[in-house]
């Protein structure tokens, strides 16, 4: 079991939206190590922890999560601006805090809802705190 790395997740939940029971957007920040570093942010389908690769994503889903609507992965031709930075790691009061910018495409494989999302979304100037928590 590897506990050397973590990953942070931030959703937004909507509720009450014409049609939709549940609506939730998450973005996800996956395969970072527990120490101060800045990563350039990569396509990482396969959320394999042991090729050191840091990724990001976002989903936007129906119900609990039961249902994906639209997924966007990094769009790696802006590849200087993806990162992430991890400033601070404090194991004792269990958080983590940086900033990122990040430039989405939409997954090929929801092609068919282009028509009621957009193609591309990006995170410009964003700063986060996230609580560690064991998995």
């Amino acid at each position: 079991m590897r506990n050397d790395f973590f990953f942070c997740d931030f959703s937004t939940h909507a509720t009450n939206e014409p049609g939709w029971d549940f609506y939730r957007e998450q973005l996800t920040f996956g395969n970072l190590t527990l120490r101060p570093k800045t990563y350039p942010l990569k396509n990482n389908v396969n959320w394999n922890v042991d090729d050191g690769i840091a990724f990001a994503i976002v989903g936007r889903y129906l119900g609990e999560g039961d249902e994906v609507v639209m997924g966007y992965e990094i769009d790696e031709s802006y590849s200087d601006e993806n990162y992430i930075k991890i400033s601070v790691i404090d194991t004792v009061a269990k958080v983590a805090e940086g900033e990122f910018s990040a430039h989405f495409v939409a997954d090929t494989f929801f092609n068919a809802n282009l028509w009621l999302y957009p193609k591309h979304t990006s995170f410009k100037s964003g700063e986060f705190r996230c609580q560690l928590v064991p998995w």
